[in-house]
């Protein structure tokens, strides 16, 4: 039960990950608000507990490893997503 569960939080943060990088590419200043701020950094958590979960199930079942592998991803994507506007930002703010 708690795998089915896993499973489908998993699905579900990558859908919300995949949300954050489409609104990144085509309206960022959404996520500059409170709230996108909040949705980003609420996201990379969650999907940093569904993978520390997940590793907990050393099964070697094809949904697990690719419920692995799909919150890896997309909370990667998602991290090197958050360094890149943070640089962006720097580098913006230190023009004259």
């Amino acid at each position: 039960m708690l795998k089915l569960l896993l499973f489908l939080a998993s699905i579900i943060t990558a859908i919300v990950h995949l949300s954050i990088f489409l609104i990144w590419l085509f309206d960022w200043t959404i996520l500059t608000t409170e709230t996108g701020l909040i949705t980003w950094v609420a996201s990379i958590a969650t999907g940093v507990l569904i993978y520390t979960l997940c590793r907990r199930f050393n099964n070697a079942d094809k949904r697990d490893i690719f419920t692995k592998r799909l919150i890896f991803t997309s909370t990667l994507m998602t991290v090197a997503l958050a360094l890149l506007s943070a640089a962006i930002e720097i580098a913006v703010r230190s023009m004259p």
